[in-house]
């Protein structure tokens, strides 16, 4: 049997560019003037991370064989970054692991919960907490 070769990006190529994109935004906001050219050509760079991160943490929800301890790594990282991110931000806004993570929860909250008016509850209660 022939080996077919696939074209484009691996996933892992992928995750690798969203991280060095992320690095491009992070190094803006501490090193860079806000506002100035550079600054924001480097942030404009870095929001190719959100969507990326969104679209592997849904295939990892969906593929992985314990949702449980996939949502406890997801946390455990949100807990431990938020210490550095408050540190370097200067602010108490919650990091964007944590974000990923009420997103995990949204997808258990469609998953499990049948009942239109609990589900619906369920994600506004998600999307209010995501607010912090």
């Amino acid at each position: 049997m022939q080996e077919i070769k696939s074209r484009g990006l691996t996933r892992d190529a992928i995750k690798m560019i969203a991280m060095l994109t992320m690095f491009f935004n992070h190094f803006s906001h501490v090193f860079l003037t806000a506002g100035t050219y550079p600054a924001e050509f480097l942030k404009g760079i870095g929001y190719f991370t959100a969507p990326v991160m969104c679209y592997f943490l849904v295939e990892g929800y969906y593929h992985t064989h314990s949702r449980i301890r996939y949502a406890g790594r997801l946390l455990l990282f949100a807990v431990l970054a938020q210490v550095p991110y408050t540190l370097v931000f200067q602010t108490m806004v919650l990091n964007m692991l944590f974000t990923l993570f009420f997103c995990f929860l949204l997808l258990e909250v469609k998953t499990r919960i049948q009942s239109p008016f609990f589900r619906w509850t369920g994600y506004l209660i998600l999307i209010f907490l995501t607010g912090f």
